[in-house]
């Protein structure tokens, strides 16, 4: 298994598989190298950005039945980029891309649980499908009471109300009378403040929520909110109110929040007009 991406990341976890991690400018170049020289019968090729479930035995067994050079993944709206690719076309290709495009490919259409994660809402659908157990996307911590999940050292007052289905991440804090409901994920290293109602949100790491606040229907990312339902993304220029919190703590391989394995910064707060406050 390799992973390769165009800018470090920190980790992630594929099993017992050994996996390597590579960074490159030219992502496809690198994949074009590391396929090469598989050895193996099939190459399976993710590029990662959907939300996908499937059973890759069953997309290798479709494969070998259909007799083609390419099979790609496809959903009920259209292709996947998953693709399962014979070694044997690389000699007749100079590059990945052009091997997954020279070949009129079999469609495997997958069954399971498919979020494209274009959009901040779909990263909200998201979060509230693995919450609801719609789909296998799972928090990063014990469920201490059916729907509530808890990471390793978050700290929840004991006058604050957790209403299932919600996630408290890794080393957060929720301060007393807060409510925290509807769906709702605060994310690892952040502090939700005296009073504060979070609804049907998202809180995402390193963020302070300051005291006495009603957040619903977004996605708060350090001193930027995202309103889901107005479609207009803050940025709050008062720290009382909201703020990002230094982490000064290093780096472990497991970053212990629901999202550590998606790239939700870009996904939350880059598909909406700003405006200053």
């Amino acid at each position: 298994v390799a992973v390769i991406a165009s800018s470090p990341f920190a980790s992630a976890v594929i099993g017992h598989e050994q996996v390597g991690f590579f960074t490159a400018h030219d992502v496809w170049q690198k994949a074009w190298e590391k396929a090469t020289n598989f050895s193996a019968e099939a190459v399976l090729v993710v590029r990662l950005g959907a939300y996908v479930e499937f059973d890759p035995a069953d997309l290798l067994q479709f494969h070998r039945d259909q007799g083609k050079a390419v099979t790609r993944a496809w959903s009920d709206d259209g292709s996947l980029d998953v693709w399962v690719v014979d070694p044997e076309i690389f000699a007749q290709n100079d590059g990945l891309v052009s091997c997954l495009e020279s070949e009129d490919p079999a469609r495997y259409f997958v069954s399971g649980y498919v979020n494209r994660l274009e959009s901040a809402r779909d990263l909200r659908q998201l979060i509230t499908d693995g919450l609801g157990a719609r789909c296998h996307f799972r928090p990063q911590g014990t469920e201490i009471r059916p729907g509530i999940w808890l990471g390793h050292g978050a700290e929840v007052d004991r006058t604050a109300r957790l209403v299932a289905p919600v996630y408290i991440g890794r080393a957060s804090k929720i301060a007393d009378q807060c409510l925290i409901t509807r769906g709702s994920n605060v994310e690892s290293n952040a502090k939700v403040d005296y009073g504060t109602v979070i609804e049907d949100s998202t809180v995402l790491s390193n963020t302070y929520v300051g005291i006495g606040l009603d957040l619903s229907h977004s996605i708060v990312d350090g001193d930027n909110l995202l309103h889901l339902q107005h479609g207009v993304s803050l940025k709050i220029s008062d720290p009382v109110v909201l703020r990002p919190i230094r982490d000064n703590r290093g780096r472990s391989g497991v970053d212990g929040s629901f999202l550590a394995s998606l790239k939700v910064r870009n996904v939350a707060m880059s598909s909406v007009p700003r405006k200053g406050q």
